[in-house]
């Protein structure tokens, strides 16, 4: 029988390959496995990372969201839970991290004025202390009414219709100021400055803006400041 003798420098491989395969399971000795982490979530555009078996992924740069506030990457979608921490957590199969948002509020949102000058149009449906939202043309029909039978367009698909009416203490009336702030997912607030007389009966003011589409069950609150215009102001 003839018996090989295990050199010195065969015995030092075999014991670290005992020593890596003990570590890291079913990996090989000579290459070890990468698995793919991948970054998801709602304005998330950040590329897969391909890491070693055991090592660490690298932090992504924080994304960005408008009207959000990024709060890390975290293993559990919806719960969040289970945050992933780049200088302790190592990766050891495919692993998929989601971002979550934390809501950054107010936003302004921006408007425009609408008006029914140079038409055959007038309003004719008010609510006061109220704001109303049309999003479509069918909608629009019902505070309008057009002599011509002709009703002005308006791309309900892109936006929204604002319209909101009051009583001034005094008269005239005007509004001279609208800024429309969301302060949630699907709450607003319509803030008004309006300019009004000194003294005399109370006048009616009108208001109706053009927004960026809104969600059908948005809720706005209105806020009215008067303003009294005194005589002889310049």
């Amino acid at each position: 029988m003839i018996i090989l003798k295990k050199t010195p420098r065969f015995t030092v491989i075999m014991t670290l390959c005992l020593v890596v395969v003990t570590l890291f399971g079913t990996v090989g000795c000579n290459k070890l496995e990468n698995y793919i982490v991948s970054f998801v979530g709602d304005g998330v555009d950040v590329e897969p990372q391909s890491i070693a078996h055991g090592n660490y992924a690298t932090t992504p740069e924080d994304p960005e969201r408008e009207g959000y506030s990024f709060a890390g990457w975290f293993t559990d979608n919806f719960t969040f839970g289970n945050r992933w921490d780049f200088k302790i957590d190592i990766v050891t199969q495919d692993t998929t991290l989601y971002a979550k948002w934390d809501g950054c509020y107010p936003i302004e949102i921006p408007v425009t004025e609408y008006s029914l000058a140079e038409t055959s149009c007038q309003w004719t449906s008010f609510e006061p202390k109220k704001v109303i939202v049309i999003n479509s043309d069918e909608n629009l029909e019902n505070y309008i009414l057009c002599s011509n039978g002709t009703y002005p367009q308006i791309d309900f698909l892109k936006h929204s219709l604002l319209l909101a009416y009051g009583i001034a203490p005094s008269a005239p009336a005007e509004v001279i100021s609208t800024q429309l702030l969301r302060t949630s997912d699907n709450e607003y607030s319509l803030h008004l400055v309006i300019e009004s007389g000194v003294l005399g009966t109370p006048g009616p003011w009108f208001l109706s803006i053009i927004a960026p589409k809104l969600p059908q069950n948005t809720i706005i609150t209105l806020t009215t400041i008067y303003k009294p215009i005194w005589k002889g102001n310049i």
